[in-house]
């Protein structure tokens, strides 16, 4: 039986070891500027109060949901983070931004109330190591201890479709639509090595863990492939390049995906 706790959780494991990046082949990374930070500008929001409590209530049902797969540790960090988070709104609402969780700070940004289980999906799966300023979030790892840190996002695009693919299977159509091609690559990704299987890979941040089962399922080549074309799409659609060029280079990692996924499974 699992028992509540609220030690400190232990650093998470390193999703993205020497060995990985030694061996790793990466896609060429567009030179963009981008849209978005990580870093929250508190002058942007204000305090939202009446969301904490939705809040908790959705991470319990997150906990509940994965009692059997998430580990006394997971389940330490998550209770902690659900404890302590903090709860905004923007002052000024974007456009087809629905909601923001930053790991540093353990916040939360609600734009609207769609985007309270894909939030709480990212909280209860990210961890952040201050000692090497780092941020992991579910398959996602950012050091900001590299420049530019923002192209440092590794595991970005399954990450975003793995969180959308479980929150759309909890709340269906009240979730907003959004990472709709990583949705479908992180279900496909997720029938092939087992949900249970990506579920606990997913709440540990353990990206490595995610290739090494690919890599029984695709030949190491083609994980890479796979997995790095969903970062450049997730790079591209948050770049300021023209439309015209950034659907260009969407479809263009689109096709990779597609032929590499084929090859095992059509």
């Amino acid at each position: 039986m699992k028992i509540l706790g609220f030690v400190d959780s232990l650093v998470a494991n390193t999703a993205y070891t020497e060995i990985y990046d030694a061996k790793i082949s990466k896609q060429p990374v567009p030179e963009l500027y981008f849209k978005y930070a990580h870093d929250m500008d508190l002058n942007k929001y204000t305090k939202a109060l009446e969301y904490k409590n939705i809040v908790v209530k959705k991470v319990l049902e997150i906990v509940n949901e994965n009692i059997d797969i998430i580990s006394d540790e997971v389940l330490d960090r998550i209770v902690k983070l659900m404890m302590d988070v903090e709860i905004y709104k923007r002052s000024v609402k974007i456009k087809g931004v629905n909601g923001e969780y930053y790991v540093k700070e353990n916040a939360i940004v609600l734009n609207n109330k769609k985007s309270i289980y894909h939030e709480c999906l990212h909280l209860a799966s990210s961890y952040y190591d201050s000692i090497n300023n780092i941020e992991y979030s579910g398959f996602r790892k950012t050091e900001y201890n590299k420049i530019p840190f923002k192209l440092n996002d590794v595991g970005i695009g399954i990450n975003e479709g793995f969180t959308q693919y479980q929150a759309l299977k909890i709340y269906g159509d009240s979730t907003p639509r959004v990472y709709t091609y990583e949705t479908e690559i992180a279900e496909r990704i997720s029938k092939i090595i087992g949900q249970d299987t990506m579920k606990k890979l997913y709440f540990e941040h353990d990206y490595l863990g995610l290739v090494k089962e690919l890599n029984s399922h695709f030949k190491y080549k083609d994980v890479t492939n796979i997995l790095l074309c969903l970062d450049y799409i997730m790079y591209c659609n948050n770049s300021f390049y023209p439309n015209f060029k950034k659907q260009e280079l969407i479809d263009n990692k689109k096709r990779i995906i597609e032929l590499t996924m084929n090859k095992y499974h059509s």
